[in-house]
């Protein structure tokens, strides 16, 4: 046994437990399988960083510190599943091991560098101080490089329990058979104090930090993704060392499952990162002309600017006039100039006024192209190329107040979805509705000037609320847009077959575009369910039926309902200041029975996060003011403007809205890392999966209103 001599671990008889310690059939598919795949990804993040050196600055470093690793990495485990029975060499074993040892260690250490680096990136981001470079670098290449030259000299690289060459497994537990296990423990609790870090302190709605937060904002998934990967390798990697380390039974084929499961989670960190890596829109852009060298028009992008790569990052060279804005619509809106943001305003109003107006008289002009050929009018879509002009010559009162202003229409393209449906719809309300009324620019002069404001959603995004409070127009990410269309037709079909629904009403789905400065922004033109000014609104919840962090006024003493008015509330706030709804047994029973034929909708086409809104109108100041006979399109639906039996002349105007985020993973992911993060496997985060949320706002609504 000339092996047994040659190391200290070797001597506590390594090779009976090791024995049968090779891949499975199972293992050897994933690791060729998907281990190509990650290869392969890691690669054209490699070439494209090697080529455009714009993807080199920070961050852009550490993530090419990462994809290198997972080359590394990738080819290791190609060559393990063509030679498995060679992790029995030791010589073999030992040269593959120094690489993937050191591309292990090496990964997991540039992915603790980037959490840190959204962290210090945000720290520095408050104070304006620049964020380190070369800091990371030298740390991680010091410490790669000990801590391999330590486990060579001590002989500790070599096979491993789960058919690998890495740390070498032995007989007896000890500290090194969970070392590897406890690393990556390590990344989750790093993991998740950065998400809790950026989170808490994420300024929202700067302007001056609008590039910087939506970077660190969209990598959050990244570190999600990231922890949760990471978690499954520990806790195999200490099930399994615990299972198959100095028992009897430590070659049990029972076990080999979790084996496979460990396997699989480690091939999950080069590829499920990569495709997020690649989903940031900065990369995907630039990618694309490295992945499709052939084609022309992947090789003329021009102006490439990133979501907080370069000077995006460094506070001072922050150009809020820059000509590429290449962040999603949700962000964009308040890192734009104020100058730019009316412009943007103005723009984005003519556009759903003047497809309005070619619907309603059924005009064809030459800036309109359409698949009208098609059979399905939910997918049917018009796309018209505006311009100043074009808009001026169209809509008169539009010329009339851009003329007063001083400012144009930028030029681009507006398309518009399933333009026949919707106008459909807004003929149902015709009775008191009319959108170029709602929408005329003269009137609603202060309401384009609070829309370019920019204060927005918590996200940023742009909304704009019409004079008359009938309309609301407000940004929407893609997803959500897509979300939309692909419902469309039984969207429709729930509102005519549910008259009273408490649904909040969309009128148009459009998308504008601009290449030039490279905007685009997902607009929807909806029903505004509280259609009074804020003179007239007492108080505002939002609600989930969902009591984790659903709470604004966390602190201080209220000391009157007059407090309230300030800011829309909570779950929590509603049980402490309101308890109920006080309404006709009647009405409730009605508005129970609606609640829960709109959730079932939603259940069924699997939507999640959409939230109940009730405002507290003060219908008795607003008739004192402008008469009995004043107009008030809530009424026209009996369970959306309901009379309060305990307050005199208050009216509840209630509504669902915020409904169109479907159950993806994200969500999956933020539902478990919540738990996770309280360590309460039954906490009850407002997110949930389809059929628990909707049981849950049912329940809910049955509870506020007994």
């Amino acid at each position: 046994m000339e092996y047994v001599s040659f190391t200290y671990l070797e001597a506590e008889n390594i090779d009976d437990c090791l024995d049968h310690a090779y891949l499975t059939t199972m293992d050897r598919w994933i690791f060729w399988i998907g281990g190509s795949f990650a290869l392969l990804a890691s690669l054209f993040l490699i070439v494209g960083f090697i080529r455009f050196k714009e993807l080199r600055k920070p961050p852009g470093d550490i993530i090419l510190g990462i994809s290198l690793s997972d080359l590394v990495l990738s080819a290791h485990w190609i060559v393990i599943a063509i030679w498995p029975k060679q992790v029995a060499d030791p010589t073999f074993c030992t040269t593959i091991g120094i690489f993937s040892t050191t591309a292990g260690i090496n990964e997991f250490l540039y992915n603790l560098s980037f959490c840190f680096f959204m962290i210090i990136s945000l720290r520095n981001a408050l104070t304006q101080s620049k964020v380190p470079r070369k800091t990371f670098h030298v740390i991680n290449i010091l410490c790669s490089g000990c801590y391999v030259t330590f486990l060579l000299a001590n002989h500790f690289i070599g096979r491993t329990l789960f058919g690998t060459c890495s740390i070498k497994s032995s007989c007896k537990r000890g500290f090194f058979s969970y070392f590897g296990g406890m690393l990556v423990a390590l990344f989750v609790l790093v993991g998740g104090y950065t998400y809790y870090y950026i989170r808490k302190y994420t300024p929202k709605c700067s302007q001056a930090l609008a590039k910087r937060t939506s970077f660190l904002l969209y990598y959050l998934r990244y570190i999600i993704c990231a922890s949760f990967i990471f978690l499954a390798i520990a806790v195999t990697n200490f099930f399994y060392v615990g299972l198959s380390s100095g028992t009897e039974d430590s070659n049990d084929s029972r076990w080999s499952w979790i084996q496979s499961v460990g396997n699989a989670a480690k091939l999950c960190t080069p590829l499920v990162l990569s495709l997020i890596r690649y989903n940031d829109p900065f990369i995907k852009k630039i990618m694309k002309r490295v992945i499709f060298f052939w084609r022309k028009d992947c090789q003329s992008v021009s102006n490439i600017s990133g979501l907080g790569r370069g000077t995006s990052l460094e506070p001072g060279d922050i150009s809020l006039e820059a000509k590429s804005q290449s962040f999603s619509s949700e962000f964009m809106f308040n890192s734009l100039s104020s100058g730019r943001k009316i412009e943007i305003t103005y723009t984005l109003l003519s556009g759903v006024l003047y497809s309005h107006i070619n619907q309603r008289n059924k005009q064809v002009e030459e800036s309109v192209t359409s698949n009208k050929h098609t059979r399905n009018i939910y997918k049917h879509e018009k796309v018209y190329m505006i311009d100043d002009k074009l808009i001026k010559d169209t809509v008169p009162t539009v010329k009339e107040e851009l003329e007063k202003s001083y400012f144009s229409i930028l030029p681009g393209t507006l398309k518009v979805y399933a333009p026949e449906v919707f106008e459909e719809f807004i003929k149902a309300d015709e009775d008191f509705l009319c959108i170029s009324q709602s929408l005329d620019f003269n009137s609603n002069r202060e309401e384009i000037k609070d829309a370019s404001g920019g204060d927005g959603g918590k996200s940023g995004e742009f909304f704009f609320f019409s004079k008359d409070r009938k309309l609301i127009i407000k940004t929407i990410p893609d997803l959500e847009k897509q979300m939309l269309v692909s419902i469309l037709e039984r969207y429709v079909n729930h509102f005519k077959e549910h008259p009273n629904t408490l649904i909040s009403k969309i009128y148009g789905i459009y998308t504008f575009e601009n290449q030039d400065l490279d905007l685009k922004f997902n607009l929807i033109l909806i029903k505004n369910i509280c259609g009074f000014s804020k003179n007239y609104i007492e108080r505002a919840y939002d609600l989930k039926g969902s009591s984790y962090d659903r709470e604004v006024l966390k602190t201080g003493v209220v000391n009157s309902k007059e407090e309230l008015k300030i800011r829309v509330l909570k779950d929590k706030d509603f049980e402490k200041f309101e308890t109920k709804l006080y309404i006709q047994q009647e009405i409730a029973e009605g508005l129970r029975r609606q609640i829960e034929i709109d959730s079932l909708f939603f259940r069924k086409v699997k939507l999640i996060d959409y939230s109940l809104m009730i405002f507290y109108i003060n219908k008795k100041k607003y008739w004192e003011e402008n008469g009995k006979d004043a107009q008030d399109h809530t009424a026209k639906n009996p369970l959306a403007s309901i009379p309060s039996e305990k307050e005199e002349g208050i009216y509840y105007n209630i509504g669902i809205i915020d409904y169109l985020q479907p159950y993806n993973f994200e969500k999956k992911l933020e539902k478990y890392f919540k738990k996770f993060q309280r360590l309460d496997i039954n906490l009850d985060t407002s997110t949930q999966d389809p059929l628990t949320y909707s049981n849950r706002f049912i329940e809910f609504v049955r509870r506020i209103t007994s």
